[in-house]
């Protein structure tokens, strides 16, 4: 990570590039999804939103040479769709679009002083400066995550933390001094954590499969994992309604030999890495 910010300042302070500034904050802001996976999936939705941008940005500028009266109409269109992507977190690449546009229609209709630079330049030298940083970003990704495997290795450790999640709440399940004196307030509680817990593996997971070096048979066990988890969860959630709303032994019983069996089969799905491939799950799950 400093070695990503200090390459981006070096071109920053040192290099004669104009515009300099943005190879700086692209790597700034792409850093923000520091995740193998997710750190290139935001390069390539920044490099499409901003050179769409830019591309757009050439008749625009010229377009408002003429017509004086569209200023005031793009720079306040703009500003508001920015304001109204950026609530779509999924969607990362139109709101580098609009931003990219909003900002750098506002940076050319304001400069104070006069510049050599036309349309054109200004979009070719916008452009290079952020594949440069975007080139910083992705020779980071490599030196930082691929080579340690560290895509898998965070995946493998949510694994681990939700299989003890969920084989410690069925254990309170099935233990009568573990019944709850107010249900609802299990249940509610019961729902957050499971919530936050399942929040975390399906973000590693999607770090993982958007990683360049995951090949179709990783993506595929990651699929089966996240399935039989969908699953367990759906069990879970039936059997503490079993167990506390309806008060129903047969369907406890069913539920949990059904919770069991799954629970074997996603400890059998884990991505267990080499140095951990002789462990058992449950030592690992305990460390």
């Amino acid at each position: 990570m400093a070695l990503m910010y200090i390459m981006a300042l070096c071109v920053f302070l040192f290099s004669t590039i104009p515009h300099k500034r943005w190879v700086f904050l692209s790597v700034m802001v792409i850093c923000a999804g520091i995740q193998p996976g997710l750190i290139v999936k935001r390069s390539i939705r920044r490099i499409k939103g901003t050179m769409l941008a830019l591309v757009l940005m050439m008749p625009v500028l010229y377009l408002v040479q003429i017509n004086y009266r569209l200023i005031p109409v793009l720079l306040i269109g703009s500003a508001i769709l920015m304001v109204v992507s950026g609530m779509n977190s999924n969607r990362y690449d139109i709101k580098v679009f609009f931003t990219t546009f909003f900002v750098f229609l506002l940076t050319a209709l304001t400069v104070e002083e006069i510049t050599a630079e036309g349309p054109v330049e200004m979009v070719l030298n916008r452009a290079i400066c952020t594949l440069i940083g975007v080139a910083i970003i992705l020779s980071a990704d490599y030196f930082l995550f691929d080579s340690y495997r560290y895509g898998r290795k965070l995946y493998f450790f949510h694994q681990l933390l939700t299989y003890r999640f969920l084989k410690k709440k069925a254990q309170e399940l099935r233990e009568e001094k573990n019944l709850p004196v107010n249900r609802y307030t299990y249940i509610s509680r019961l729902r957050d954590e499971t919530n936050e817990r399942f929040s975390a593996l399906a973000k590693a997971a999607e770090s993982l499969v958007s990683d360049l070096s995951a090949d179709l048979a990783l993506k595929k066990e990651v699929a089966q994992f996240q399935g039989t988890l969908s699953e367990l969860r759906r069990l879970l959630f039936a059997t503490c309604f079993a167990r506390l709303i309806l008060n129903s032994p047969e369907n406890l019983t069913r539920n949990l030999v059904d919770f069991d069996a799954l629970m074997s089969k996603a400890q059998s799905q884990m991505l267990i890495t080499m140095h951990d491939k002789d462990q058992p799950v449950e030592t690992m799950a305990k460390s």
